[in-house]
């Protein structure tokens, strides 16, 4: 765990900047080859969701804002909300 935030949000920018670069033909974390310049969706759920935990441990307050932030994305895809 960083000490600083400055840190913290370097980790969080550095992986972001890993996912974003993540190139065509790379094996993912899964074992998986990623095709058309992407890595495998499995990979990605993953690596975000790594950048969330990141960024829940640097501000705790905005983590508890998750489960609103998902059910208005799901309301914006026509999705009936989740039983969360």
């Amino acid at each position: 765990m960083c000490s600083t935030t400055a840190a913290r949000i370097a980790r969080i920018c550095g992986a972001i900047e890993e996912l974003a670069g993540s190139g065509p033909g790379e094996v993912t974390g899964t074992g998986e080859t990623a095709g058309a310049g992407q890595p495998a969706a499995e990979d990605v759920a993953g690596r975000l969701a790594a950048i969330w935990s990141m960024i829940a441990d640097a501000d705790p307050e905005l983590a508890k804002r998750l489960p609103a932030y998902l059910a208005a994305a799901e309301r914006a895809r026509g999705l009936p909300p989740s039983a969360s």
